[in-house]
């Protein structure tokens, strides 16, 4: 059902969304000749360290592949999916039930002010950028937490490398899901305070999750120098692109309000209002009633079925990917997976996770503040919002979770509450595709 949502919302026009005005701004190409340069150097118009992967990426397949736009909408729109994905495996780290993350996460995936990175191109970097950061605080809990077949120095240095190299690629593409990788500690303790049988971590886990986020931070560092050490004064990342320390206090409460219009004012109001007409004007005809007719019976029988099919019981610990092996513990197989050892336990890694998603919004929103030239987007909301959903599933799986020991991930309950929020979000977000076009034409 997530898949149907999230294809009626990204590819109803089959990717044909037109180009927006960055787009067209992509093409390195001689405007006489038609043909592009040789040597060709993607980084010719920006010849510093400002996302390197991204304008690589968009100047390369704006030069020799952006003729035909179906594909590359196609592509942007998968990228936003991968995102979805890598948000919902994250969430479920923290989460007992996995309908509360997948419900957070399939919201994520059609909130309407994500239009602008799940249809243009120009803007996909943020979806990549937040799906390979969502990957590496994923990582993480099996690379530091699993007992490995062979401990040593050597391999937390390995696995500090990867953290490194892993986190040059989510700034290469887009600094704000580098800024949140701040988070990756929470994770790791929330991660370990769910564990069944909770304890001290042990001087390995201790060493390993130095080296790991460390590596993660320090890519962050290497970024930010290489930025201020190449970029010209007038350009981001100069001297001049930073707000002055007198007006910083103003920024912080100009971009906090701003993030408010958009999260949650105006914008968003206008947005869901706009998308809904645009939506209606779209479906008013035989094939918009066929898909909207598909998605209300997809959602209604995967309801039904989730409300017939008996829950199941989690898997044995010894299959968790942040759990010990189950070489280290042979009885491991008996207790339930994701059952914290105590209530304090389970409170502990609740606030951690919780914090955890107010860390991303607020980490999210620091490259956008530090900026003096630089507004709050729809674009910018998007790493942000995938933190409000960090917080949603965490209140979801709260009262989904209360009851018995056992977790019933397909009782009626969870049907019940998934089923119509799913419905709704349809609405806001559906076709939005013919509004984004609408705003290509102006």
């Amino acid at each position: 059902f997530p898949l149907a949502v999230w294809a009626a919302c990204t590819l109803y026009l089959g990717g044909n969304v037109g180009k927006i005005s960055d787009d067209w701004s992509l093409s390195l190409r001689d405007v006489v000749t038609g043909e592009a340069e040789r040597p060709f150097n993607p980084w010719k118009q920006y010849p510093y360290y400002w996302r390197p992967l991204h304008i690589a990426m968009i100047f390369t397949v704006g030069t020799f592949a952006f003729d035909d736009v179906r594909p590359v909408g196609v592509f942007v729109a998968c990228m936003h999916l991968w995102a979805g994905v890598s948000l919902f495996r994250l969430a479920r780290l923290g989460t007992r039930t996995w309908a509360a993350p997948a419900m957070a996460s399939t919201l994520w995936l059609a909130h309407p002010m994500h239009y602008e990175v799940s249809l243009w191109f120009s803007s996909t970097c943020t979806a990549i950028a937040s799906a390979i950061a969502f990957t590496l605080m994923r990582w993480q809990a099996r690379a530091v937490l699993d007992e490995p077949a062979s401990p040593g120095r050597a391999r937390d240095l390995r696995l500090g490398l990867a953290a490194f190299i892993l986190g040059l690629c989510v700034s290469g593409f887009y600094e704000q899901p580098a800024a949140g990788l701040a988070v990756m500690p929470f994770i790791l303790a929330g991660v370990w305070l769910s564990r069944p049988g909770a304890r001290r971590p042990a001087r390995r886990e201790l060493r390993g999750a130095a080296i790991v986020v460390g590596g993660a931070w320090a890519s962050n560092i290497a970024y930010g120098v290489l930025l201020v050490l190449t970029a010209p004064q007038g350009a981001r990342g100069g001297e001049k692109s930073f707000v002055s320390s007198d007006v910083l206090a103003q920024r912080l409460a100009s971009v906090a309000h701003s993030v408010w219009w958009h999260a949650g004012g105006n914008r968003l109001r206008e947005l869901t209002l706009g998308s809904f007409k645009a939506g209606l004007r779209e479906l008013d005809n035989a094939a918009g009633v066929a898909i909207i007719a598909g998605l209300v019976a997809l959602a209604a029988s995967w309801a039904l079925l989730m409300i017939l099919v008996p829950g199941q019981r989690p898997a044995p610990r010894a299959q968790q990917p942040h759990a010990p092996s189950s070489a280290s513990t042979p009885s491991s197989a008996s207790n339930p997976a994701r059952v914290p050892a105590s209530p304090r336990s389970a409170a502990g890694a609740r606030v951690l996770w919780t914090l955890t998603g107010i860390g991303m919004i607020v980490a999210g929103m620091l490259p956008v503040a530090m900026l003096a030239r630089q507004n709050v987007e729809p674009r910018t909301m998007y790493f942000p919002l995938a933190g409000a959903a960090i917080v949603l599933s965490q209140l979801l799986d709260l009262l989904m979770s209360a009851g018995p020991g056992t977790v019933r991930s397909r009782s009626a309950p969870h049907a019940r509450a998934r089923s119509p929020l799913a419905l709704v979000v349809i609405g806001a977000r559906c076709l939005i595709a013919p509004a984004g076009a609408a705003v290509c034409v102006l």
